[in-house]
């Protein structure tokens, strides 16, 4: 199972800086939405993740693909629309 303890150690093993992990999680297991730079890279928007991006985030941008690519579920990146959509589905109350 995908719990925060899987993530924190693909984020680890992926390169993303400790710093971001954090962001990640709550995320990816809470769908809530992170600062501008993440939104940018989970939407896969690259001019905006390099202008939004930290000195060590812009030098460890491929490791959030890389993390993305191999651990994050399909359905949580790749466009603004689907980190919008996975907020939706994280945060929607459970039905009565």
């Amino acid at each position: 199972m995908r719990d925060e303890q899987w993530y924190r150690r693909h984020l680890a093993a992926c390169g993303v800086p400790v710093h971001m992990h954090d962001a990640y999680i709550r995320y990816l297991l809470a769908g809530l939405e992170p600062g501008g730079f993440l939104v940018a890279v989970l939407a896969n928007d690259l001019r905006a993740a390099v202008q939004r991006a930290d000195t060590m985030n812009q030098h460890t941008l491929a490791a959030h693909i890389n993390f993305l690519c191999t651990a994050a579920p399909a359905a949580a990146w790749g466009s603004y629309a689907h980190v919008q959509g996975w907020v939706a589905v994280m945060t929607a109350s459970p039905a009565p």
